[in-house]
């Protein structure tokens, strides 16, 4: 029991980090605002300025426990009543669908109740640039506002789209 109680313990802590699937959601529609984020709406070419998100991707098991969770979970009615066109597909469609899987916003998240940081990265095919974008937010009085953020650009040649 001793040994017990300290595992459980510290699995509890793990994966209670505090945020919830509409903080997640809530965040990247704040994120989608950003002007600097924008040039990620222009990679899906057959459809229009759409963003591609596949739940259950390798990169999210890089994230924390809760986290990972919640992204995997995302699903496209999460995203009905958004401003942006988003594209929730996982990685079967993305095969089937014949998309590199350079062309998929990868998302990790890390944090607390009332602070996130979040780290999206994407491959700008009609710019050749990777881009990793990282956003600050902190919620205050149930509304998440964003207090800090950068942009990496980083070459990238897009052979094969």
């Amino acid at each position: 029991m001793k040994k017990i109680l300290p595992f459980l313990f510290l699995m509890i802590s793990c994966s209670s980090f505090g945020q919830t699937k509409e903080d997640i959601i809530e965040c990247l529609n704040l994120v989608f605002d950003q002007s600097e984020f924008q040039p990620a709406f222009s990679n899906d070419v057959t459809n229009g300025a759409v963003i591609i998100i596949a739940n259950g991707r390798e990169g999210y098991r890089r994230a924390r426990p809760k986290t990972f969770q919640i992204l995997g979970s995302l699903t496209q009615d999460d995203f009905y009543d958004s401003d942006h066109h988003v594209k929730v597909i996982n990685s079967a469609e993305l095969e089937r669908l014949n998309l590199p899987e350079y062309a998929v916003l990868e998302i990790f998240i890390g944090g607390g109740e009332r602070e996130l940081k979040m780290v999206l990265s994407n491959v700008i095919f009609l710019e050749n640039l990777k881009f990793t974008w990282n956003y600050n937010l902190q919620k205050t009085d149930d509304e998440w506002e964003i207090i800090g953020s950068s942009v990496d650009k980083r070459r990238y040649i897009v052979k094969q789209w």
